[in-house]
Protein backbone atom coordinates (compact mmCIF):
# COMPACT_ATOMS: atom_id res chain seq x y z
CA UNK A 1 0.00 0.00 0.00
CA UNK A 2 2.31 3.18 0.96
CA UNK A 3 5.92 2.91 -0.34
CA UNK A 4 8.70 2.17 2.13
CA UNK A 5 10.12 6.15 3.60
CA UNK A 6 13.54 4.37 3.62
CA UNK A 7 12.82 3.69 -0.16
CA UNK A 8 11.83 6.72 -0.80
CA UNK A 9 14.65 8.87 0.52
CA UNK A 10 16.96 6.64 -0.58
CA UNK A 11 15.81 7.33 -4.48
CA UNK A 12 15.52 11.58 -3.64
CA UNK A 13 19.46 11.34 -2.60
CA UNK A 14 20.60 9.19 -5.47
CA UNK A 15 18.16 12.09 -7.57
CA UNK A 16 20.06 14.71 -5.77
CA UNK A 17 23.49 13.45 -6.32
CA UNK A 18 23.03 12.90 -9.83
CA UNK A 19 21.97 16.52 -9.88
CA UNK A 20 25.54 17.26 -8.40
CA UNK A 21 27.05 15.47 -11.40
CA UNK A 22 28.44 18.32 -13.26
CA UNK A 23 28.50 16.02 -16.42
CA UNK A 24 24.40 15.65 -16.67
CA UNK A 25 24.23 19.55 -16.84
CA UNK A 26 25.25 18.76 -20.74
CA UNK A 27 22.45 16.10 -21.17
CA UNK A 28 19.35 18.87 -21.19
CA UNK A 29 16.69 16.07 -21.94
CA UNK A 30 18.11 14.06 -19.35
CA UNK A 31 18.98 16.64 -16.85
CA UNK A 32 14.98 17.87 -17.00
CA UNK A 33 13.52 14.03 -16.67
CA UNK A 34 15.96 13.96 -13.86
CA UNK A 35 15.14 17.39 -12.20
CA UNK A 36 11.11 16.56 -13.05
CA UNK A 37 11.89 13.42 -10.71
CA UNK A 38 13.46 14.99 -8.29
CA UNK A 39 10.54 17.33 -7.47
CA UNK A 40 8.21 14.43 -7.69
CA UNK A 41 9.75 12.44 -5.43
CA UNK A 42 10.57 14.96 -2.71
CA UNK A 43 6.61 15.63 -2.81
CA UNK A 44 6.16 12.15 -1.82
CA UNK A 45 8.98 12.17 0.80
CA UNK A 46 7.42 15.23 2.18
CA UNK A 47 4.16 13.11 2.74
CA UNK A 48 5.74 10.39 3.75
CA UNK A 49 7.55 12.77 6.52
CA UNK A 50 3.74 13.90 7.55
CA UNK A 51 2.70 10.73 7.72
CA UNK A 52 5.46 9.26 10.09
CA UNK A 53 4.99 12.52 12.11
CA UNK A 54 1.60 12.31 12.39
CA UNK A 55 2.30 8.76 13.40
CA UNK A 56 4.15 9.71 15.97
CA UNK A 57 1.74 12.00 17.35
CA UNK A 58 -0.95 9.34 17.93
CA UNK A 59 1.31 6.62 19.46
CA UNK A 60 2.83 9.65 22.44
CA UNK A 61 -1.47 10.50 22.55
CA UNK A 62 -2.40 7.15 22.78
CA UNK A 63 0.61 6.18 25.45
CA UNK A 64 -0.42 9.39 27.40
CA UNK A 65 -4.28 7.84 27.60
CA UNK A 66 -3.13 3.99 28.41
CA UNK A 67 -1.00 5.95 31.56
CA UNK A 68 -2.30 5.88 34.98
CA UNK A 69 -2.08 8.72 37.24
CA UNK A 70 -2.63 11.49 34.55
CA UNK A 71 -4.68 14.48 34.51
CA UNK A 72 -8.57 13.51 33.40
CA UNK A 73 -8.46 16.74 31.35
CA UNK A 74 -5.23 16.16 29.60
CA UNK A 75 -6.17 12.91 29.07
CA UNK A 76 -9.38 13.94 27.37
CA UNK A 77 -7.68 16.63 25.57
CA UNK A 78 -5.35 13.52 24.30
CA UNK A 79 -8.23 11.29 23.04
CA UNK A 80 -9.91 14.36 21.20
CA UNK A 81 -6.21 14.86 19.47
CA UNK A 82 -5.78 11.02 18.57
CA UNK A 83 -9.74 11.76 16.20
CA UNK A 84 -7.89 14.36 14.88
CA UNK A 85 -5.08 12.91 13.89
CA UNK A 86 -6.20 9.26 12.97
CA UNK A 87 -8.50 11.89 10.10
CA UNK A 88 -5.35 13.61 9.19
CA UNK A 89 -3.75 10.45 8.72
CA UNK A 90 -6.19 8.88 6.66
CA UNK A 91 -6.14 12.27 4.49
CA UNK A 92 -2.59 11.73 3.78
CA UNK A 93 -2.64 8.01 3.29
CA UNK A 94 -5.42 8.43 0.46
CA UNK A 95 -2.84 11.22 -1.31
CA UNK A 96 0.35 8.91 -1.28
CA UNK A 97 -1.91 6.17 -2.62
CA UNK A 98 -3.49 8.44 -4.91
CA UNK A 99 -0.14 9.71 -6.54
CA UNK A 100 1.64 6.18 -6.34
CA UNK A 101 -1.68 4.81 -8.51
CA UNK A 102 -1.53 7.28 -10.99
CA UNK A 103 2.06 7.70 -11.22
CA UNK A 104 1.85 3.51 -11.82
CA UNK A 105 -1.09 3.56 -14.23
CA UNK A 106 1.42 6.29 -16.26
CA UNK A 107 4.52 4.39 -16.42
CA UNK A 108 2.25 1.27 -17.39
CA UNK A 109 0.76 2.79 -19.79
CA UNK A 110 3.82 4.76 -21.32
CA UNK A 111 6.03 1.70 -21.50
CA UNK A 112 3.27 -0.45 -23.42
CA UNK A 113 3.47 2.36 -26.18
CA UNK A 114 -0.06 3.69 -25.17
CA UNK A 115 -0.38 7.60 -25.05
CA UNK A 116 -1.04 8.76 -22.61
CA UNK A 117 -0.46 11.96 -19.79
CA UNK A 118 -0.51 12.48 -16.25
CA UNK A 119 -0.96 16.08 -14.43
CA UNK A 120 0.73 16.23 -11.22
CA UNK A 121 0.79 18.82 -8.28
CA UNK A 122 3.82 20.35 -7.27
CA UNK A 123 2.93 22.83 -5.05
CA UNK A 124 -0.88 24.30 -4.18
CA UNK A 125 -0.87 26.42 -7.20
CA UNK A 126 2.06 24.37 -9.65
CA UNK A 127 1.16 21.35 -11.65
CA UNK A 128 3.39 19.66 -14.22
CA UNK A 129 1.68 17.74 -17.21
CA UNK A 130 3.60 14.57 -18.44
CA UNK A 131 2.77 13.05 -21.79
CA UNK A 132 3.97 10.03 -23.32
CA UNK A 133 4.01 8.03 -26.93
CA UNK A 134 2.53 11.31 -28.68
CA UNK A 135 3.53 11.31 -32.72
CA UNK A 136 5.36 14.46 -33.54
CA UNK A 137 3.02 16.93 -34.73
CA UNK A 138 0.28 15.57 -32.34
CA UNK A 139 -1.44 18.06 -30.74
CA UNK A 140 -3.84 17.51 -27.42
CA UNK A 141 -5.85 19.69 -25.20
CA UNK A 142 -6.85 19.43 -21.53
CA UNK A 143 -9.73 19.88 -19.80
CA UNK A 144 -9.63 20.87 -16.30
CA UNK A 145 -11.07 22.18 -13.35
CA UNK A 146 -9.98 23.67 -9.53
CA UNK A 147 -11.25 21.82 -6.52
CA UNK A 148 -11.01 22.56 -3.21
CA UNK A 149 -12.24 25.40 -0.34
CA UNK A 150 -9.38 27.43 -0.61
CA UNK A 151 -6.13 28.21 -2.61
CA UNK A 152 -4.11 25.90 -0.10
CA UNK A 153 -6.50 22.86 -0.71
CA UNK A 154 -6.78 23.17 -4.63
CA UNK A 155 -6.64 20.40 -6.72
CA UNK A 156 -6.25 20.46 -10.46
CA UNK A 157 -8.60 17.98 -11.74
CA UNK A 158 -8.77 16.55 -15.55
CA UNK A 159 -11.62 16.41 -16.93
CA UNK A 160 -11.32 15.85 -20.86
CA UNK A 161 -7.87 14.51 -22.91
CA UNK A 162 -7.90 14.92 -26.50
CA UNK A 163 -4.97 13.89 -28.69
CA UNK A 164 -4.82 14.90 -32.44
CA UNK A 165 -3.32 15.76 -35.18
CA UNK A 166 -2.21 19.89 -35.51
CA UNK A 167 -4.36 21.59 -38.13
CA UNK A 168 -3.77 24.64 -39.70
CA UNK A 169 -6.92 26.25 -38.75
CA UNK A 170 -6.01 25.32 -35.18
CA UNK A 171 -2.43 25.55 -34.56
CA UNK A 172 -0.65 24.15 -31.48
CA UNK A 173 -0.16 26.57 -28.82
Amino acid sequence: MLANLQDIDEKLHMLERQLSDPELVGDQQRYREVVREHSLVAKLAELHAAYSVTCAQIRGNQELVHSEGEDPELVELARGEIAELKEKKERIEGEIREKEQARKEYEAAKAAGQRTGLVEQQRANLFTTSLANLAPGAMFSLGCRIEGRDRLEARLVAQDVEVGRDRPDHPLQ
